[in-house]
């Protein structure tokens, strides 16, 4: 039995964590964050692992589930550190004359 996936099933999850939209994710919490990833992958069919018939239980961390899995994480991340970017506090945006 093959995996439920290939080219165009992972390019489709990748416009889904590439869409993430920033204010929106800002305001989860990373449990909401984990789910809403949990939540592509099931639209698209991804497991996270492969039952295995010799052993009797599951080889994980499948390749695809990884890539999605780092994607997301890569993306979150640059949402993040964009968010700090351009908008940190106004007490935290500069130096006054003090010397800290």
């Amino acid at each position: 039995m093959g995996r439920p996936y290939g080219t165009r099933k992972l390019k489709a999850v990748g416009k889904d964590i590439v869409h993430l939209e920033d204010k929106e994710a800002a305001k989860k919490n990373i449990s909401e964050l984990i789910e809403q990833f949990y939540a592509i992958m099931r639209k698209h069919g991804i497991k996270w692992g492969t039952k295995d018939e010799d052993c009797g239980g599951t080889t994980g961390a499948n390749f695809e589930w990884t890539l999605c899995k780092d994607a997301f994480i890569y993306r979150v991340t640059s949402l993040i550190e964009w968010e700090m970017l351009v908008n940190p506090p106004e007490d935290l945006m500069h130096y006054d004359d003090e010397k800290p």
